[in-house]
């Protein structure tokens, strides 16, 4: 997902899960040898994308 021109970065987006889905998020992130943190917005970065080309895909069909 590209950045828009003039967008602002936000430093800190709070992020509510159960306790199993952070015990995923943790040992994924173990997995790849990277943080919590770093790993779950990698994967919200690929679900927003996900999401997008759902979206066109569902506009196109519309259209």
């Amino acid at each position: 997902m590209q950045q828009k021109k003039g967008e602002r970065n936000i430093k800190h987006v709070t992020m509510y899960t159960t306790e199993s889905e952070y015990q995923l998020i943790m040992n994924k992130a173990e997995m790849f040898d990277i943080s919590a943190s770093k790993f779950a917005k990698q994967a919200v970065k690929m679900y927003i994308k996900h999401l997008e080309k759902h979206l066109q895909d569902a506009e196109s069909i519309a259209a």
